[in-house]
């Protein structure tokens, strides 16, 4: 009997011992609700969204198309986005609300010869955030008017693409638009301090960097009227160069004219006011 008691007691004094240790149990987290996603989603875009980045036109582009798709960066937070167009004086050209891509097309009319600028703001319930607005130059597109036929590259505008360049060919230095009314040279390339040079009827006009043999687009546009007067694409000779003798022979007088080159491996212009 003694054995039993002994052996109850014992029992009893385990279960005891064993109601002294602590419970070790793994905690389990409570699953993350939306409504808590939603609102740590929400106080990462308190405030006015990023301004976007703006793409396309780049920066001080002149534009030779009637039909212009602005494009930029998406940014976070934005749901959707405002597009303006507004001349240099500030004058509101165009004003889109509530878009929802990053590209438009506006249906807008712009002068020629004019500059305007653009920019996005990207939206959200907070307000509107934008940067500095980016200016572009509206050209219209070129509309030649053949006066003759010329030599090398098959000129239609009266002149003659890839001529003899001149003697003073050791007064051009580098990559850019020169004109050269012999013995003058003039640099007439677009980069800023512009200079407007007054020339006469005939003029050399010589542009400098392209790669041998490289096909080069030019145009030129009368900046105050914003009218094409020539349209060509001339070859490079073996040192990149190109030259044009151009006669402005019934070209209105007392305007300004702007000449471009577009190739592949670089875009350069150049300007002038013809005076007869």
């Amino acid at each position: 009997m003694k054995h039993y008691l002994w052996i109850f007691v014992g029992v009893i004094g385990l279960i005891g011992l064993l109601a002294l240790i602590p419970a070790q149990v793994e905690a389990v987290p409570e699953p993350v609700s939306a409504d808590a996603e939603l609102d740590a989603a929400l106080a990462a875009c308190a405030g006015t969204p990023v301004p976007p980045v703006l793409v396309s036109p780049p920066k001080n582009a002149d534009i030779f198309r009637n039909t212009i798709t602005f494009t930029w960066k998406s940014s976070s937070c934005a749901t959707k986005y405002r597009f303006i167009i507004m001349t240099r004086r500030g004058t509101l050209i165009d004003r889109q609300v509530g878009i929802t891509g990053t590209r438009t097309t506006p249906q807008v009319t712009l002068t020629p010869g004019s500059y305007y600028y653009w920019n996005v703001a990207g939206c959200n319930s907070s307000g509107c955030g934008s940067g500095p607005p980016r200016l572009f130059g509206y050209k219209v597109p070129f509309t030649p008017t053949p006066s003759g036929s010329g030599g090398g590259g098959g000129g239609t505008g009266g002149g003659s693409w890839s001529v003899t360049a001149p003697g003073s060919i050791a007064n051009y230095q580098g990559p850019a638009v020169y004109l050269d009314t012999s013995p003058t040279v003039y640099y007439a390339d677009c980069t800023p301090p512009h200079k407007w040079w007054s020339v006469g009827t005939v003029i050399y006009v010589a542009a400098l960097g392209f790669g041998p043999g490289e096909l080069v687009n030019f145009s030129i546009t009368d900046l105050n009227t914003g009218v094409g007067y020539l349209s060509d694409s001339v070859n490079a000779d073996s040192n990149g160069q190109i030259w044009i003798r151009l006669d402005q022979t019934g070209w209105p007088g007392g305007q300004h004219y702007h000449l471009v080159f577009n190739g592949s491996s670089q875009q350069i212009c150049g300007h002038w006011d013809y005076n007869p």
